[in-house]
């Protein structure tokens, strides 16, 4: 009998520099994995950082709606972006790069990027930021 899922199952929830993918065969290489940002000044500042979102057995042949959102350490929402993804079958496994340009940090200590499937959170993953004392 064929597993019943509501939602699909997260296998990876990354932040990094940015993510390339390779033409030819679609492998993915994550650079520059992080779990802390470090400013020289406030708010903390970066140009681009990529989350990489792999998940597996979605809903069939129904599009889901995955979005990351990233929350301040008062909870105020930083910075959202959404996907829509289609799981031809069962085992299928999705792979999402979420790009997010310009990020400011306003507050030191710890951001939550969450992964979100129809408005529910499934998964998060901490960032921790600092400002260098001069």
């Amino acid at each position: 009998m064929p597993r019943q899922h509501r939602f699909p199952t997260l296998l990876a929830l990354v932040i990094c520099d940015t993510v390339i993918e390779d033409v030819e065969t679609g492998k993915k290489s994550l650079i520059g994995l992080f779990d802390l940002v470090v400013g020289v000044q406030r708010p903390a500042f970066i140009p681009e950082l990529c989350v990489y979102v792999c998940l597996v057995g979605g809903p069939e042949h129904s599009p889901c709606r995955i979005a990351v959102r990233c929350l301040g350490p008062d909870g105020t929402e930083v910075a959202t972006a959404e996907e829509s993804v289609d799981f031809p079958h069962a085992d299928s496994v999705a792979e999402l790069v979420f790009r997010f340009q310009g990020v400011e940090f306003r507050e030191t200590g710890w951001y939550r990027f969450e992964c979100r499937i129809g408005g529910e959170a499934i998964a998060e993953r901490r960032l921790l930021v600092e400002v260098e004392e001069t």
